[in-house]
Order: C-alpha cells, then structure tokens, then sequence
C-alpha cells in the first residue's frame, strides 16, 4: 500500500517535464498532532471559562463587603438583564443572575471575554496560528451575532449587560464551531505543502491565502539537520532541514517572509523546512548527495 503523503518516489519523472523529481512528499498527518489539538483551544477556553465562574462568584462575595455595588440584589422580574437570563440561561452566565449591573459586567468582562482576548495574545506572541486564530475567531463570532440579537445600542449600563449576557451564551456555540473550522483550515494547510527534491534544489510550496515557494539550490546548501520525535521515529516520519551556506547562522530568507532553518522555531515551520516528512533518512540523504555538487549552466 503506497503512502498518500509520499507523493512520489525517488528517481521519478516530473510532470511539468522539466526535472525529474527525486524525492517529493508532504507532511505526514502525525507530524500535525499537537496543530490538529491547539484547533480545539476555543472548546477548552469555554469549558475554563465555566470553571473559573464558581472561583469568581465566591471572589464577588467575600468583596461584597467592602464594595456594597458588587454585592449581590435580587433583580426584579422587569429588568432587562433578568428577562434575557430567564430566555436564555446557559452555563456560562448562569451564575450572574441575580448579581447588581456593575458585578454582573465585571465577572462577564473577565469571562469569557478577557479569557478570549489574553489566549487570542499569548497564542499570538508564541506564534501557534491554531491558538489565536481559534480563539479571536470564536469571539468575534459571538460578539457579532451578540450585537445583532442585543437590539438598538445604548450606552446604558442595561444594554451593556444584555450584551455581555448574549456574547457567554453564544460563545459557547461558536467555540465548537470555531474548533472545527480552525480544524479544518489546519488540515487543508497541510495537504496544500509540497516538497520536491530535484537534481539542482529543494523546493517548498504551500499556503492556503497566500502561496508560498521557496527554492534552495543544492551548491548554497552548507549543511543537512535532521529530527524527529518519538512518534515519528515510530511510524518513520521526520523533519528535514536544510541549512544555507549564504546567510548567518545557516538561514536563508526570501520576500515571503518565512526562511530556512537556521534556528530552533523556524526549523519547525513547515514553509520553511522539510517538516514531518515520510522517510526522511531517503530525502536526507539525496539533499547530501548533490549539495557538494558544482551548480549546472542552463
């Protein structure tokens, strides 16, 4: 059974009939898991989020004393914020009824709100595309639909709350969704990489909304890393990276922005390096054949 990430084998002839192509492969499925797990950040937040609801109740509670306005009132059955809670309680604002505006806007600004907003930042700064664009893209989605069903805006402490409210119930929703689609964009990302080894470069290609390639011929190649995990060296998979002779520290850079590896993060991005490949050890050992090599005059 032939391996559907392989995509050929060596010594094989090009399409384009240009190159025969050596070694062309994508990255193994496997070689995505932790991507294909940081998809499902929006449905962990919210499930940290209902969690953290119980801490801050008692927080508000052990306050009320010293801040009457955080305290907790009963709301009468007229008010804006206790008919939309009597509508639609969901988990994640069950426990404001009840509480005064000013308590209720503040446990709701910190959850879910602040939780989406400081992963959306971290997964940014680290940047783990599967954690940020998860989370903004959940928020945004409930914040959207939240504004539409809140009705004609105000700037009144009830409208506010009314907000609030329907953003914790829909985050729920759209957390689930938001998973799958970051799920799905991650998967389509990685059968959108290919990478072919010729007689005279390597070549990475990929991107979803903005294509990329890169071609590093085999004479600028100075040296060959090679890593893998203990799952890919289980199920024969690895990360290949091929280091450039013309730039410091071994990484070369091109005008899309990404570069070969030359350090621990980039050798992990998968534009920039042969990353969770089948039989690495083949296309290692091809890269080192020809990289000494004189380059060709066409």
């Amino acid at each position: 059974m032939t391996n559907p990430d392989r995509i050929t084998g060596p010594a094989t002839s090009s399409t384009s009939g240009d190159l025969p192509v050596l070694f062309s492969a994508r990255p193994e499925a496997l070689s995505f898991l932790y991507r294909y797990i940081f998809s499902f950040t929006p449905v962990l937040l919210v499930m940290l989020c209902i969690g953290l609801r119980g801490v801050l109740d008692s927080m508000f509670l052990a306050a009320s004393p010293l801040v009457p306005t955080l305290s907790p009132v009963p709301a009468p059955a007229s008010d804006v914020s206790s008919a939309a809670m009597a509508q639609y309680l969901g988990m994640m604002n069950s426990s404001t009824a009840g509480y005064g505006e000013l308590a209720a806007i503040t446990i709701l600004l910190v959850v879910p709100v602040g939780i989406f907003l400081l992963a959306a930042v971290i997964g940014s700064e680290l940047r783990q595309t599967q954690v940020w664009t998860g989370s903004a893209l959940a928020l945004v989605l409930s914040s959207g639909a939240a504004y539409v069903l809140a009705g004609s805006p105000s700037f009144s402490m009830a409208y506010l709350l009314l907000l609030l409210q329907w953003i914790a119930f829909l985050v729920q929703p759209f957390g689930i969704a938001a998973s799958g689609i970051v799920l799905f964009g991650t998967e389509i990302f990685r059968r959108s990489v290919r990478y072919v080894i010729t007689p005279d470069a390597v070549v990475i290609r990929g991107g979803i909304f903005r294509k990329v390639e890169q071609t590093l011929p085999h004479h600028r190649i100075s040296m060959v890393s090679f890593e893998h995990d203990l799952i890919g060296s289980r199920f024969n998979y690895g990360t290949v990276i091929p280091q450039s002779s013309t730039s410091r520290d071994g990484a070369v850079s091109s005008d899309t922005g990404a570069g070969y590896a030359g350090s621990a993060g980039a050798s992990r991005d998968p534009l920039a390096s042969l990353f969770g490949i089948p039989d690495p050890k083949a296309a290692q050992r091809i890269i080192e054949s020809r990289m000494n090599r004189p380059a060709r005059d066409d």
